[in-house]
């Protein structure tokens, strides 16, 4: 089972584009099955329900970790994905977390707009 975390991509205001990209991405993925690791996106969501992909969701549990929530979920997800697929909306934590998997020599794709 191929895991691929899908961040960012409803900042895009564009759901056409992020599934174009996501099919790209995953073409060759599907053979060997595939679950997509979110923090919640909807355009995710909406996609892995459209193309009956499961999904692991990773929240953000402010209540037990605090200030270190966003760190901790990101650590998680990081820790359990083969690959990742980073929609550069400029949001600080999902730049993180496609920094951080560069830095953990995950594989990484990259989608500018």
């Amino acid at each position: 089972m191929f895991r691929i975390a899908i961040i960012g991509g409803e900042n895009t205001m564009n759901y056409e584009m992020f599934k174009e990209k996501c099919i790209h991405y995953l073409r060759n993925k599907v053979k060997d099955g595939i679950i997509i690791l979110t923090t919640g996106d909807e355009y995710v969501t909406h996609f892995a329900q459209k193309y009956k992909i499961d999904t692991q969701f990773y929240a953000t549990k402010w209540r037990k970790y605090k200030n270190n929530a966003l760190k901790m979920r990101n650590d998680e997800l990081l820790s359990n994905t083969d690959a990742i697929i980073y929609f550069n909306d400029g949001i600080k934590d999902n730049m993180y977390l496609y920094n951080e998997a560069l830095h953990r020599n995950i594989p990484s794709r990259i989608v500018n707009y």
